[in-house]
């Protein structure tokens, strides 16, 4: 099989990925068992962003740092909360379906290490809602090809084709990954010009 693009796994990373460079090339997706059945579909609470009026991003800058214990990098923690509210948002253009409060508001909740109310969540299935959007999105855009039952191996290097110092003028690169069909029992090399 050859793609544009190759990419491995199929939780939230995997998913967007794909989703992303479908805008402009295909892309072939692999995933050990079912698309759905990934750590990302058992992730019970929500996402922590500063959507509340009263909330701000120093505050859930702070929050982080404080529950971090010193293991964070401030200027990681200051770029994914700020990056937060607008991911929020596009995973609901996406179709996502987090659950709002009484007045049609998103219904956001406090968790430990919080000091407001930022917790966005689907009931208590968030990551499966997040997955079944994207998965949703991804059939509709129809330039990924889903390939569930695949484990990656190893990558398909030149030098894996060709074998080691083949011809000493070219840089070794990834040609794709060498993958097991679980339903076959065959390894198949899936070719591409990128992996991820």
């Amino acid at each position: 099989m050859e793609t544009d693009v190759l990419v491995i796994g199929s939780g939230v990373a995997g998913l967007l990925t794909a989703l992303k460079v479908s805008s402009f090339c295909n892309a072939a997706l692999i995933t050990k068992k079912e698309s759905d059945d990934t750590a990302t579909s058992m992730a019970q609470g929500g996402i922590a962003s500063v959507l509340d009026d009263a909330d701000r991003f120093e505050y859930h800058i702070r929050d982080t740092l404080e529950a971090g214990a010193g293991l964070c990098r401030r200027e990681v923690v200051d770029l994914i909360v700020r990056e937060g509210p607008g991911a929020i948002r596009e995973l609901i253009d996406l179709g996502a379906r987090f659950s709002h409060s009484d007045n049609g508001d998103l219904d956001l909740g406090r968790e430990g290490g919080h000091s407001h109310r930022r917790i966005v969540h689907a009931e208590d299935m968030t990551g499966r809602e997040i997955q079944r959007s994207l998965l949703t999105a991804i059939s509709t855009q129809g330039r990924v090809t889903l390939l569930p039952h695949h484990t990656a191996l190893n990558l398909v290097t030149r030098s894996t084709l060709c074998g080691p110092g083949s011809s000493g003028l070219e840089e070794d690169r990834c040609l794709g990954c060498y993958v097991h069909d679980s339903k076959s029992s065959q390894i198949v090399p899936v070719l591409a010009k990128a992996v991820v």
